[in-house]
């Protein structure tokens, strides 16, 4: 039997510096691994990269209407507090 291979860091993390993704892959069970700031973004990561890209894929796809549904509403949200804040 073939021995099989080890995963280096990029291969078995996920990072990913925008805030809607890691709510999901957060809201969805993924395992926050730690963070880091690289020039002025911070990069969370995770870990299984394969298990977020297919968890990510499956949100865009609509298998989590709730979380979408919830994701669409801080928009709006924050749409409406920049707006008013914008006024001034």
């Amino acid at each position: 039997m073939e021995k099989p291979k080890k995963l280096t860091y990029s291969e078995s993390i996920y990072e990913t510096r925008d805030l809607t993704e890691a709510s999901i892959l957060t809201a969805l069970g993924a395992k926050y691994v730690g963070s880091k700031l690289k020039e002025r973004d911070v990069w969370l990561a995770f870990t299984d990269k394969e298990a977020c890209e297919e968890t990510l894929s499956g949100y865009m796809n609509g298998a989590f209407p709730e979380i979408k549904s919830l994701i669409n509403a801080q928009r709006e949200v924050k749409n409406i507090i920049l707006k008013l804040t914008a006024r001034r």
